[in-house]
């Protein structure tokens, strides 16, 4: 037999370690004697369930003998719990809740009984709206916070239950939670679809809304979620915006009906949705920060301010100060280096484009020179997303720089002068989401330069920005002859035939000199050896970064985790680990998914630490460690460059071991030498390639499947994204 009732909870019998509980109770009418089971997928945190509450449960039910310690049996009824929702207090049951619930000190059934005596109705009203000062004519203060704090708590659970039935993870329903709050409940079942929203899976929020919420297959909140789905999906892959064709593949896989696809896509385009613009569709939010991108991108460019035309009417001025700047630096500019200049000090908004060592920082140095002499009192910002790339900025042109994520938080948007100068290095890295908020967080009257090569890796985040205005009308010049590398090393030949995508000639490994880009051919299962043997050909000794590893991977043959282990077991195997004070086992090694961090290690700091100097990239060494006697004590110092820096037990979580490094870690950094595990992978395209071999000085050495290295030239990661911005600025440009 299958019974349905409202079981108001008198005793919990067992609580599972790991969810699920047996719990005694009366039916809240009949009162009738019921055990009740919870397994763990209707019960997921076993502490959910609280002496006094009231649940609705549904489930097969049996009378069961119970033999008692004394010999005498009796009967019980249990019922195995198919469904349970836990259901808030009514008038019936509300006494009961306050007099018996453990939570709630101070308060048994007289002062339960006198509270529902004196407000009737209004008493739950009272509580939910935290009315401490009426509740206090009854209870104490102390009694009548306890109880607005349980009905929070109990309208929590039971708003987190419920979505256990939607089969979220419970990260994702205390999101929803957050956001929702007590409404939670009545939101989702108004639209299902909502979930979404909190990255929730299709599948699971669509069977969901499917099968319990009586949503039909071709409803227009269901159509309208798929389209919002399909064109997010494209976004976390990278791209901002979806042609026909793009989206119509992403619908079929959510929908798996052709006729649905077509419903779908109409409904989307007359919903505001969506946006299409000539062949594209834009989900709502790419369309609207790619849209102010382009906005204001040109009306900065179009805006010709007092401030600006000092420069832009003063070029003989700007010539003299480049004479001036290259007597004073003992060497001359290249006529595009020059051209650079000029450019970029004429203009409100500009680009400067070029490979690595074609002189980008000797252009911004000769521009800030010219700002200072004409224009003495304007603030210049430079800014770069990744740690490594502002700290470079700053040694080479010998002014203060910024992480965009430092430079958002740390200064504000009114302290920004009118007309300051914002340049932004490593461009290619930059995502629309982070040049939105930039864009947001300065004025209007800035004056901007893009600084990257557009042959460098995209930006890890979705979107494009300096690839996306290459080659458009905006002020832009392009450097092309190498200054930094020698022509001897035969780097900037191979990195020049790489971004033309042709497959150059290479030097004969083992090199003499010690220079130039080889290739060593070796089968798949053999990479991680011969990048080992390399290694240690080359120099390498585990003691400093000179050699340098870089890979398209974290994982799998030729990853940087495997390689890391391999050479820390070469070179440190005798070093002791660093260890740390854990408050319940006392002194432990430190542990990470790799293994243990030892003295010696070379590794790489990954999170910004502005107070101390740390940026997420930074490359250290330990080179002490410590016997820490507490908690909070320094396990170890750490040798980042110029920077010494003690880390804590806290600190080691954001350490990893760095023989090997991935090549998006790289960027913003050099190397006299580097070696790159080359196999088969996704990671692999034109502009990882280029990447990497860029990081080099002196020598490059590929390790791998030449094969392999040569197919990644055919594909480049930033063409396979789809993104508005190019289409959306031709509504500016006149």
């Amino acid at each position: 037999m299958t019974a349905a009732i409202d079981l108001r909870i008198t005793s919990i019998r067992n609580r599972g370690e790991f969810g699920g509980a047996i719990v005694a109770g009366e039916h809240a009418d009949t009162k009738r004697k019921y055990v009740v089971t919870l397994d763990y997928p209707l019960l997921r945190d076993a502490n959910s369930i609280q002496k006094g509450q009231t649940w609705r449960v549904e489930g097969p039910v049996n009378d069961v003998p119970l033999t008692l310690p004394h010999g005498q049996v009796i009967i019980e009824t249990n019922l195995s719990a198919k469904t349970a929702i836990l259901l808030s207090p009514n008038a019936d049951n509300l006494i009961a809740y306050l007099a018996e619930n453990p939570t709630i000190t101070g308060v048994g059934q007289v002062k339960a009984s006198k509270l529902y005596a004196r407000f009737g109705t209004e008493l739950l009203p009272i509580i939910r709206s935290a009315d401490i000062e009426r509740l206090q004519e009854i209870v104490t203060e102390a009694s009548a916070l306890a109880i607005v704090a349980s009905f929070k708590e109990l309208d929590f659970t039971s708003s987190l239950l419920y979505l256990d039935t939607v089969g979220l993870p419970r990260s994702i329903g205390q999101k929803v939670l957050a956001a929702f709050g007590t409404d939670t409940q009545e939101k989702i079942k108004e639209d299902p679809y909502r979930l979404l929203s909190f990255c929730a899976n299709w599948k699971i929020v669509d069977g969901f809304a499917l099968n319990q919420c009586g949503v039909q297959v071709n409803s227009s909140a269901r159509l309208f979620a798929a389209v919002e789905e399909s064109l997010y999906r494209c976004f976390d892959s990278g791209s901002t915006a979806a042609n026909k064709s793009q989206l119509t593949v992403k619908l079929r896989q959510l929908l798996n009906d052709a006729g649905l696809v077509r419903q779908a896509l109409n409904l989307g385009e007359s919903s505001g949705q969506y946006y299409r613009t000539e062949y594209l569709y834009h989900p709502a939010g790419a369309w609207l920060m790619e849209r102010f991108i382009a906005e204001r991108i040109y009306t900065i460019h179009k805006s010709n301010t007092p401030a600006q035309l000092c420069l832009t009417n003063n070029l003989s001025s700007i010539e003299s100060i480049i004479d001036n700047f290259e007597m004073h630096e003992g060497y001359q500019l290249t006529p595009e280096q020059r051209e650079a200049v000029l450019t970029s000090t004429t203009n409100r908004f500009s680009l400067i484009l070029g490979g690595a060592g074609v002189g980008k920082t000797t252009v911004l140095k000769c521009i800030y020179t010219t700002i200072q002499v004409l224009e003495p009192f304007w603030t210049i910002y430079q800014l770069a997303l990744s740690g490594k790339a502002a700290k470079r900025m700053q040694e080479a042109t010998g002014m203060d720089s910024y992480t965009i994520a430092s430079f958002l938080c740390h200064i504000k948007t009114e302290d920004i002068p009118e007309n300051a100068w914002i340049a932004v290095d490593e461009a290619s890295m930059v995502d629309v989401i982070t040049f939105y908020r930039l864009l947001r967080h300065i004025p209007e009257s800035c004056r901007i330069i893009l600084i990257g090569d557009q042959y460098q890796l995209p930006p890890v985040g979705s979107g494009l920005i300096l690839h996306a205005l290459v080659d458009s009308d905006l002020p832009q010049t392009t450097l092309k002859v190498v200054k930094r590398q020698s022509e001897a090393s035969g780097i900037p030949l191979v990195a020049a035939a790489i971004r033309d995508a042709r497959w150059p000639a290479l030097s004969p490994y083992p090199h003499k000199a010690k220079t130039g880009v080889s290739f060593v051919c070796c089968p798949e299962n053999q990479i991680n050896q011969t990048v080992l043997d390399v290694y240690g050909e080359l120099g390498g000794s585990g003691l400093n970064h000179d050699i340098q590893i870089l890979s398209p991977t974290r994982s799998g043959v030729g990853g940087v985790d495997t390689l890391n282990v391999s050479l820390q077991n070469t070179f440190k195997t005798n070093e002791p680990s660093i260890g740390y004070v854990d408050e319940e086992f006392g002194s432990i090694d430190y542990l990470s998914a790799s293994g243990n961090v030892k003295l010696n290690d070379l590794v790489i700091y990954t999170k910004n630490d502005y107070k101390r100097g740390l940026r997420n990239g930074s490359l250290g060494k330990i080179i002490q460690r410590f016997i820490p006697t507490s908690v909070d004590s320094a396990v170890c110092l750490v040798q980042f460059d110029e920077l010494t820096v003690e880390l804590t037990a806290l600190d080691l979580a954001n350490i990893e071991l760095a023989y090997a490094i991935t090549v998006h870690k790289s960027q913003g950094s050099q190397f006299r030498r580097v070696i790159i595990p080359i196999r088969k992978c996704r990671l692999l395209d034109l502009t990882l390639l280029y990447t990497a071999i860029t990081r080099a000085v002196e020598q490059v050495v590929l390790v791998g499947d030449e094969s392999v290295a040569r197919h990644a030239l055919t594909h480049v990661s930033a063409q396979a994204r789809t993104v508005g911005l190019q289409c959306l600025a031709n509504k500016f440009r006149q």
